[in-house]
């Protein structure tokens, strides 16, 4: 394939970063201006003209769909010459990581993973040893919250400002130190494990520099202090950096994420080359102009002016105005909302054409309310799923556990309802498994050599006899 193919139907900007190789590069992505075709087509340029090989590309996503999406349009272009390519979010890469070194990670081989609703789990188990007054009040989520920016350095450990602070400051370590006892990771370690497993091994952290030439991380408005920490490790040896964001769409704050990281990349990494896309081929003029002038008055950002390349055939559509609407109260939002609707529907429009867009689950319940008044039928996209609750978790933990039995599995139900197996029980089976080379099951066979009291011992067997038992039952 020529040169030629990869840039075909591109822009001037987008050829430009096209055709980088090496080097530091910085990609200013606005809305709609096409940085996914553009990363397609970088990543297939790379590998079919021999500047890098499938398995020494990687592709940083914020979604594993973008990752897909990414892996099967380059695929589409080069076919079997794309098998290798790493691309996927910065957890599934970490993971990766976890998996291939885990003993350096001091994990067991069949390590879990938990999410927020395990972890809140967690946290509500070590409450109970804690002594203080109205513990039972405490937001859960909030201390989580707290607990991980601590973890993650966003928070110094020693800083504390009011009674949820504290109540972190006391459980970060006790909450840490129980998940490497249950030989499980939450979504936070996948980042924060990766990192000190490079710092810490300076010998693997040359094997993966080695491994990957070309580094490419998109959504980078988006990263958080352990990500950018990530990639500083990955690419300081090769400075082969492409990053792909948005400075003016940064907007996870609240979640960690630091638009510092794009601000600051150009003085970071010396010899960057900026582009900036600017060319938006999804709105119209009158949604850009008032989108400009808005982002204008930003003082910290990069700078650029979205310029419309769409064209609606009706010139009465392409020159319609954006509305804005400001109202004092939810109530009052939702009964415009749903007027609006009804509007809409009055002059011929489909309901199933319609959307409503909200940022949080409480506005939709405010807007859930209206909809119902006024008869009006609707579906919710999102929310929590069944699945995610724990007490159904712990019931297929048990399912699991008595048809395919698994150390991560049993460490999950083991004191779950509370049978008198704590914490020091379960290091005492971790240390005899790991002195006598046996995975954690057959440790608890073995409990009296471990040196297991005998109450918590023979609720272990209690607990093996009646998953045992279990399949019979189902």
């Amino acid at each position: 394939m020529s040169t030629e193919f990869w840039l075909k139907g591109l822009n001037p900007e987008q050829v430009q970063a096209v055709l980088h190789d090496h080097g530091p590069m910085l990609i200013l992505a606005g809305a709609g201006s096409g940085k996914t075709t553009v990363l397609v087509s970088r990543t297939g340029r790379l590998i079919q003209q021999g500047i890098a090989q499938p398995n020494q590309i990687l592709v940083m996503t914020f979604t594993n769909k973008a990752a897909r999406e990414l892996k099967h349009r380059v695929q589409v272009k080069i076919g079997s010459a794309s098998q290798g390519l790493t691309a996927g979010t910065f957890h599934s890469f970490g993971l990766q990581l976890l998996k291939k070194y885990y003993r350096q990670a001091g994990l067991p081989k069949d390590f879990g993973i938990v999410d927020g609703t395990d972890c809140q789990a967690i946290l509500k188990e070590l409450l109970r040893d804690v002594k203080v007054i109205g513990k039972d009040r405490y937001d859960l989520e909030r201390i989580l919250g707290i607990i991980n920016r601590r973890r993650t350095g966003e928070t110094k450990k020693n800083q504390a400002f009011d009674e949820y602070d504290e109540m972190a400051e006391i459980l970060t370590e006790k909450f840490v130190r129980r998940m490497d006892i249950l030989g499980v990771v939450d979504f936070e370690a996948l980042l924060i494990k990766p990192l000190e497993l490079l710092q810490k091994n300076p010998d693997i952290l040359e094997r993966v520099q080695d491994q990957y030439q070309q580094i490419m991380v998109d959504e980078f408005q988006d990263t958080n202090l352990v990500q950018m920490r990530l990639i500083r490790q990955l690419a300081e040896k090769n400075l082969n950096l492409s990053v792909v964001g948005d400075d003016d769409q940064s907007i996870y704050g609240w979640r960690g994420a630091q638009v510092q990281n794009i601000l600051s990349f150009p003085q970071e990494f010396k010899n960057c080359l900026v582009v900036k896309l600017e060319r938006n081929y999804r709105s119209v003029s009158p949604i850009l102009d008032l989108a400009n002038q808005v982002i204008s008055k930003n003082k910290h950002r990069h700078g650029k002016t979205l310029i419309a390349e769409r064209k609606f055939n009706d010139q009465k559509k392409s020159n319609q105005l954006p509305e804005v609407f400001v109202v004092e109260q939810e109530e009052d939002e939702s009964e415009l909302i749903v007027s609006e609707i009804c509007r809409l529907k009055s002059e011929g429009r489909r309901l199933k054409d319609l959307a409503v867009l909200y940022r949080s689950n409480s506005q939709g319940a405010w807007i859930e309310s209206s909809l119902r008044k006024s008869r009006i039928e609707y579906s919710i996209s999102g929310g929590t799923s069944i699945f995610d609750r724990k007490e159904l978790k712990d019931v297929l933990a048990y399912l699991r556990q008595s048809l395919y039995p698994q150390d991560v599995t049993f460490k999950r139900i083991i004191n779950t309802p509370p049978r008198g197996v704590g914490d020091t029980t379960i290091e005492r089976l971790n240390s005899f498994a790991a002195a006598n080379n046996l995975s954690f099951l057959e440790a608890t066979k073995r409990w009296r050599e471990a040196g297991v009291p005998e109450r918590a011992g023979e609720s272990l067997e209690s607990l093996q006899k009646f998953l045992w038992t279990l399949p019979t039952f189902l």
